[in-house]
């Protein structure tokens, strides 16, 4: 090794060591002392990678076409509202769900107009796009947001207006109702069970 070779390297090790890095052979728990950068501090500001103020987690409902079932997930959304989760229907599937063989009917469509809570029952208007979706898939849609307004706290079933005017919606049996809905009303591979 030559004298430089030599100098770079000491100066490295003195360097680190100055630097006040640990070097312990395992984990240990910090005291609120040596947490940095005020990490602790009641008063520090959000910062990129905390979870945004308004946003909960909320699970929403995917199909999985191998296996002809729905599964939840979660996903992150503005705040505790209904329009919000199911809003995320009508996302596409993130990487990981997509590599999971995950899909939503609903995805890229304007079928949610809007929804709101009533006691139990959840109604969600449903929007010109949804004459768009047509046979299975339309059965498919309804199933995802049959499962993913219940999943909400308190909500039970699930009534489909059109323009403010109940419209027929397919049922897991096959057979059409304008009234509504609940879990029970559709199988599909035991999702929600």
């Amino acid at each position: 090794m030559t004298v430089r070779t030599l100098l770079v390297a000491a100066v490295l090790v003195v360097g680190g060591a100055a630097c006040g890095v640990r070097t312990d052979d395992e984990a240990r728990v910090a005291g609120p002392d040596e947490v940095p950068f005020g990490l602790l501090d009641p008063d520090r500001e959000a910062t990129a990678g905390d979870v945004p103020a308004g946003s909960t987690v909320a699970e929403v409902y995917l199909f999985a076409d191998e296996e002809a079932t729905l599964v939840p997930v979660a996903r992150r959304v503005d705040g505790p509202a209904l329009a919000a989760t199911l809003a995320e229907l009508e996302r596409d599937p993130t990487d990981a769900e997509a590599a999971a063989g995950l899909r939503s009917a609903l995805a890229g469509s304007d079928v949610i107009a809007g929804a709101g809570t009533t006691g139990n029952t959840a109604t969600v208007d449903l929007g010109e796009g949804f004459a768009a979706v047509g046979g299975s898939e339309q059965l498919v849609a309804i199933s995802q947001i049959v499962f993913t307004a219940p999943a909400r706290p308190g909500i039970e079933q699930v009534t489909f207006p059109l323009d403010g005017r109940p419209i027929e919606i397919p049922r897991g049996d096959g057979s059409l109702t304008s009234g509504a809905v609940s879990r029970d009303d559709y199988d599909v591979g035991g999702a929600g069970a």
